[in-house]
């Protein structure tokens, strides 16, 4: 059986994320977005190096990641190379010198715990 790989939703086939805010379009290494927090329409796109803010759904949103990322909150999608700690209420993320507290929500807990230590398996 074939499968069209545009058809598999999550898999990035270029490494880089997209999106435009005002009328500038950018394109980030996935491996530099540290995490996405959505507020209503608006995510804001924390990397190593800075923050970007722009309008996007988070159907959107995942289209365009790879398997690095899980959704942990309604309002968050992190990208597990950067986890330094996981609790059953939040992981925490260190980057550049920073670090980010994010909350698990009771609804992706299971399913983000899972796919969390699948992750940090695969990479020992």
């Amino acid at each position: 059986m074939l499968f069209h790989l545009t058809t598999i939703k999550g898999l990035s086939h270029t490494g880089h994320f997209s999106f435009s805010s005002n009328r500038i379009v950018h394109n980030l290494k996935l491996s530099d977005i540290v995490f996405f927090e959505k507020q209503r329409r608006q995510v804001i796109i924390h990397t190593k190096s800075a923050i970007f803010t722009t309008n996007m759904t988070t159907s959107a949103i995942l289209e365009q990641i790879d398997a690095d990322f899980v959704q942990v909150h309604n309002s968050y999608i992190i990208n597990t190379l950067y986890i330094e700690e996981v609790s059953s209420t939040f992981v925490i993320l260190n980057y550049a010198g920073n670090s980010a507290e994010i909350p698990v929500s009771r609804k992706f807990r299971s399913i983000a715990r899972d796919q969390i230590l699948e992750r940090l398996k695969s990479r020992i």
